[in-house]
């Protein structure tokens, strides 16, 4: 319900109304304004496991065991990133991957 709106947001206005209204902006690793495919495909990598998830885990095609084994790395994969967020809390994962920062405008 929130990753379609998200990801058009992301696209059309480089983040969302959200963003905008907090007054927040991704910039690259220039300082200058991100582009909307940079802000997409940051917004993309956030909703991407959200979005498989439910498609993976009710597919009647893959063996029980490939589900636990991708739950499995799912969660060592999160717990990575709480990590990494905890030891470096100015970006997540997410801006690591695409390049970004949130910075006040």
């Amino acid at each position: 319900m929130f990753a379609v709106p998200g990801l058009i947001g992301a696209l059309l206005f480089r983040g969302g109304l959200l963003l905008r209204g907090s007054g927040l902006i991704f910039v690259d690793d220039a300082g200058r304004p991100a582009s909307r495919w940079r802000v997409s495909l940051r917004n993309g990598v956030m909703w991407a496991p959200l979005v498989a998830a439910p498609y993976l885990f009710m597919s009647e095609g893959i063996p029980v065991n490939a589900k636990w084994a991708v739950g499995l790395l799912g969660a060592i994969v999160y717990g990575l990133g709480v990590v990494a967020v905890m030891r470096a809390p100015s970006r997540g994962l997410q801006d690591r991957i695409a390049g970004t920062w949130l910075v006040p405008k």
